[in-house]
């Protein structure tokens, strides 16, 4: 089976964005949902599953809700990076490692 890029498994599952803009007005981002509905409403759940108090997405979806994004537009974000850490699973045939993102602070730290 061929494995495509990152922005066409976003495309398949509809959740790639897209803006209708002109010259003279700014379009709002949204999400395409030309892709597979059913795919997108796992992930959805999927988002929403994540978020729960100390999930391993909480932080990352309470620093959204925080700076001013909605409720439902982080939730899509999260719906968004669930794919994006899912197509490296796959794509690199490795396990998922949570405290990925903690190590990288920590060497940093360490560095500076």
């Amino acid at each position: 089976m061929k494995c495509g890029t990152q922005s066409e498994i976003m495309k398949l599952a509809g959740l790639d964005l897209y803006e209708i803009s002109s010259g003279k007005r700014k379009g709002e981002r949204r999400i395409s949902k030309r892709g597979r509905s059913l795919l997108r409403k796992i992930l959805y759940y999927a988002a929403i599953q994540t978020i729960r108090k100390n999930g391993i997405i909480y932080e990352y979806y309470v620093n959204l809700t925080s700076r001013g994004m909605k409720r439902i537009m982080a939730l899509v974000a999260i719906a968004r990076k669930l794919l994006r850490i899912i197509y490296a699973i796959v794509r690199d045939d490795s396990e998922y490692k949570g405290d990925y993102g903690l190590l990288k602070r920590k060497v940093i730290k360490k560095a500076a």
